[in-house]
């Protein structure tokens, strides 16, 4: 109960800055209900594995504050993405690919 209470503290001291949203996050809301749903996650495969462990107030939903959360943990540290989480100025597709595969 104070893991709940004390996220939703942290939740919504960081709303502001949260909600100007992150491009993946944004994609991947399709119905843009504010909530990525186990069916809107399927397109990052990555999320879906992590499901349980990003749904920290376990409402089977991902919302912002939680996907923040996740977009953090996953970034190697130090390295810019761009919104579908590729490095940051690789600017062909092979060059892009490659990001990929070592991320």
């Amino acid at each position: 109960m104070k893991k709940i209470f004390l996220y939703s503290v942290l939740a919504y001291s960081f709303t502001s800055a949260v909600f100007a949203g992150s491009a993946n996050y944004k994609l991947l809301d399709e119905d843009r209900d504010g909530w990525i749903q186990p069916e809107e996650a399927k397109a990052m495969p990555v999320l879906v594995d992590q499901w349980t462990e990003m749904d920290v107030n376990e409402d089977n939903r991902i919302d912002a504050v939680e996907f923040s959360r996740f977009e953090s943990l996953s970034a190697p540290p130090g390295v810019p993405t761009d919104e579908m989480g590729i490095e940051a100025g690789s600017s062909t597709d092979g060059e892009k690919r490659k990001a990929r595969d070592v991320y």
